[in-house]
Protein backbone atom coordinates (compact mmCIF):
# COMPACT_ATOMS: atom_id res chain seq x y z
CA UNK A 1 0.00 0.00 0.00
CA UNK A 2 1.01 3.72 -0.58
CA UNK A 3 -0.27 6.21 2.05
CA UNK A 4 0.03 9.95 1.56
CA UNK A 5 1.20 11.44 5.06
CA UNK A 6 0.20 15.37 4.84
CA UNK A 7 3.25 17.85 5.06
CA UNK A 8 2.04 20.85 7.05
CA UNK A 9 3.51 24.25 7.04
CA UNK A 10 4.60 25.37 10.36
CA UNK A 11 3.60 29.07 9.78
CA UNK A 12 -0.36 28.71 8.99
CA UNK A 13 -0.68 24.62 9.16
CA UNK A 14 -1.47 24.71 6.06
CA UNK A 15 -1.06 21.49 3.98
CA UNK A 16 1.36 21.83 1.28
CA UNK A 17 1.68 18.44 0.21
CA UNK A 18 2.66 14.91 1.19
CA UNK A 19 5.31 12.24 1.56
CA UNK A 20 4.38 8.85 -0.08
CA UNK A 21 4.44 6.35 2.30
CA UNK A 22 5.15 2.69 1.61
CA UNK A 23 3.42 -0.14 3.33
CA UNK A 24 4.38 -3.93 2.51
CA UNK A 25 2.71 -6.74 4.26
CA UNK A 26 4.04 -9.71 5.10
CA UNK A 27 1.52 -12.20 4.57
CA UNK A 28 3.17 -15.21 5.28
CA UNK A 29 3.53 -13.75 9.10
CA UNK A 30 0.42 -11.92 8.83
CA UNK A 31 1.65 -8.41 10.13
CA UNK A 32 2.78 -5.58 8.35
CA UNK A 33 6.62 -4.93 8.12
CA UNK A 34 7.97 -1.41 9.70
CA UNK A 35 9.78 0.60 7.16
CA UNK A 36 12.79 0.43 8.36
CA UNK A 37 12.76 -3.43 7.71
CA UNK A 38 11.68 -2.97 4.53
CA UNK A 39 14.64 -0.21 3.70
CA UNK A 40 16.93 -2.06 5.55
CA UNK A 41 16.59 -5.63 3.23
CA UNK A 42 16.57 -3.02 0.19
CA UNK A 43 19.68 -1.62 1.08
CA UNK A 44 21.57 -4.51 1.85
CA UNK A 45 20.65 -5.77 -1.27
CA UNK A 46 21.40 -2.88 -3.20
CA UNK A 47 17.53 -2.14 -4.59
CA UNK A 48 16.65 1.43 -2.96
CA UNK A 49 15.97 2.78 -6.45
CA UNK A 50 13.20 0.10 -7.26
CA UNK A 51 11.48 1.06 -4.24
CA UNK A 52 11.70 4.78 -5.39
CA UNK A 53 11.04 4.26 -8.75
CA UNK A 54 7.59 2.47 -8.10
CA UNK A 55 6.85 5.68 -5.86
CA UNK A 56 7.84 7.74 -8.86
CA UNK A 57 5.60 5.75 -11.41
CA UNK A 58 2.95 5.50 -8.98
CA UNK A 59 2.93 9.91 -8.04
CA UNK A 60 3.49 10.23 -11.91
CA UNK A 61 -0.14 8.21 -12.04
CA UNK A 62 -1.44 9.98 -9.48
CA UNK A 63 -0.89 12.84 -11.34
CA UNK A 64 -2.00 11.81 -14.97
CA UNK A 65 -5.11 10.74 -13.25
CA UNK A 66 -6.52 13.79 -11.00
CA UNK A 67 -3.96 16.43 -12.96
CA UNK A 68 -2.61 19.36 -11.81
CA UNK A 69 -5.94 21.47 -11.01
CA UNK A 70 -6.71 18.72 -8.71
CA UNK A 71 -3.12 19.06 -6.30
CA UNK A 72 -2.88 22.90 -6.50
CA UNK A 73 -7.00 23.07 -5.56
CA UNK A 74 -5.94 20.72 -2.31
CA UNK A 75 -2.94 23.60 -1.71
CA UNK A 76 -0.89 20.01 -2.50
CA UNK A 77 2.43 21.74 -4.15
CA UNK A 78 4.91 18.77 -3.30
CA UNK A 79 5.51 14.65 -2.80
CA UNK A 80 8.21 13.59 -0.79
CA UNK A 81 9.31 10.81 -1.54
CA UNK A 82 11.98 8.69 0.87
CA UNK A 83 14.60 6.97 -0.70
CA UNK A 84 18.78 7.15 0.16
CA UNK A 85 22.30 7.36 -1.99
CA UNK A 86 22.10 4.09 -3.90
CA UNK A 87 18.75 5.84 -6.09
CA UNK A 88 21.21 8.68 -7.09
CA UNK A 89 23.76 6.25 -8.54
CA UNK A 90 21.92 4.49 -11.29
CA UNK A 91 23.28 5.96 -14.56
CA UNK A 92 19.69 7.21 -15.90
CA UNK A 93 18.79 8.19 -12.56
CA UNK A 94 18.81 12.51 -14.33
CA UNK A 95 17.38 11.44 -18.02
CA UNK A 96 14.40 9.87 -15.82
CA UNK A 97 13.72 12.03 -13.28
CA UNK A 98 13.96 14.58 -16.32
CA UNK A 99 11.47 12.62 -18.26
CA UNK A 100 8.94 12.75 -15.28
CA UNK A 101 9.18 16.35 -14.99
CA UNK A 102 9.15 17.56 -18.72
CA UNK A 103 6.38 14.41 -19.52
CA UNK A 104 4.15 15.52 -16.74
CA UNK A 105 4.81 19.14 -16.84
CA UNK A 106 5.37 18.98 -13.13
CA UNK A 107 5.50 22.73 -11.31
CA UNK A 108 9.03 23.89 -10.13
CA UNK A 109 10.32 22.51 -6.49
CA UNK A 110 7.23 19.49 -6.88
CA UNK A 111 9.54 16.43 -5.97
CA UNK A 112 11.31 16.75 -2.98
CA UNK A 113 14.17 13.52 -2.09
CA UNK A 114 14.79 12.98 1.55
CA UNK A 115 18.02 11.20 2.54
CA UNK A 116 18.69 10.68 5.93
CA UNK A 117 21.45 12.21 7.69
CA UNK A 118 23.62 9.20 8.52
CA UNK A 119 23.32 7.88 4.55
CA UNK A 120 24.41 12.20 3.59
CA UNK A 121 27.21 11.90 5.98
CA UNK A 122 28.92 9.00 4.37
CA UNK A 123 28.90 10.71 1.26
CA UNK A 124 29.40 14.07 1.22
CA UNK A 125 31.01 14.89 -2.00
CA UNK A 126 28.58 12.96 -4.04
CA UNK A 127 25.93 14.50 -2.26
CA UNK A 128 27.13 17.90 -3.70
CA UNK A 129 27.60 16.65 -7.52
CA UNK A 130 23.85 15.28 -6.58
CA UNK A 131 22.41 18.39 -5.36
CA UNK A 132 23.40 20.99 -7.90
CA UNK A 133 22.05 18.20 -10.38
CA UNK A 134 18.50 18.37 -8.44
CA UNK A 135 18.87 21.94 -8.35
CA UNK A 136 19.13 22.15 -12.31
CA UNK A 137 15.89 20.10 -12.15
CA UNK A 138 13.95 21.95 -9.48
CA UNK A 139 13.68 19.39 -7.03
CA UNK A 140 14.35 19.86 -3.30
CA UNK A 141 16.92 18.11 -1.14
CA UNK A 142 15.90 17.59 2.37
CA UNK A 143 18.07 16.13 5.34
CA UNK A 144 15.75 13.34 6.53
CA UNK A 145 15.88 11.91 10.64
CA UNK A 146 18.36 15.12 11.18
CA UNK A 147 19.73 14.54 14.97
CA UNK A 148 23.02 16.90 14.51
CA UNK A 149 24.81 14.09 15.12
CA UNK A 150 26.25 13.15 11.69
CA UNK A 151 26.71 16.21 10.02
CA UNK A 152 26.40 19.15 10.52
CA UNK A 153 23.39 22.24 9.73
CA UNK A 154 26.48 24.38 8.01
CA UNK A 155 27.78 21.21 6.12
CA UNK A 156 24.16 20.62 4.55
CA UNK A 157 24.12 24.39 3.73
CA UNK A 158 27.42 23.97 1.64
CA UNK A 159 26.38 20.85 0.02
CA UNK A 160 23.04 22.02 -1.43
CA UNK A 161 20.50 20.71 0.81
CA UNK A 162 16.97 22.87 0.98
CA UNK A 163 15.41 21.60 4.45
CA UNK A 164 16.07 19.61 7.55
CA UNK A 165 13.43 17.18 9.08
CA UNK A 166 14.11 16.88 12.49
CA UNK A 167 14.31 13.01 13.65
CA UNK A 168 10.94 11.74 15.33
CA UNK A 169 13.44 10.38 18.00
CA UNK A 170 14.21 13.88 19.16
CA UNK A 171 10.59 15.11 19.07
CA UNK A 172 9.10 12.41 20.86
CA UNK A 173 8.27 13.55 24.33
CA UNK A 174 9.44 17.32 24.18
CA UNK A 175 6.06 18.27 25.78
CA UNK A 176 6.98 15.90 28.70
CA UNK A 177 10.80 15.94 28.96
CA UNK A 178 12.25 19.41 29.82
CA UNK A 179 15.86 17.21 28.87
CA UNK A 180 14.58 16.66 25.66
CA UNK A 181 13.09 19.92 24.73
CA UNK A 182 16.34 21.63 26.01
CA UNK A 183 18.38 19.68 23.35
CA UNK A 184 15.74 20.17 20.60
CA UNK A 185 16.04 23.82 21.48
CA UNK A 186 19.78 24.11 21.05
CA UNK A 187 20.03 21.96 17.89
CA UNK A 188 16.85 24.32 16.70
CA UNK A 189 19.36 27.48 17.91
Amino acid sequence: DINLQPMVSSTDKQIYGAELLLRISDDYRNIAMRTDEVVNIAAKHDQIGIISHALLDFTASLYKEYGALFFSSLGFRRFGLNTDYSFFTDKNFAKDIKKYIEDLKLPKRFIAFEIPEHDVSTHIDEFKSIAKMLRDLNIVLVCDQYTGRYISIEILKEIGFDEVKISRNLVNHIDSDNQRFNSLKQLLL
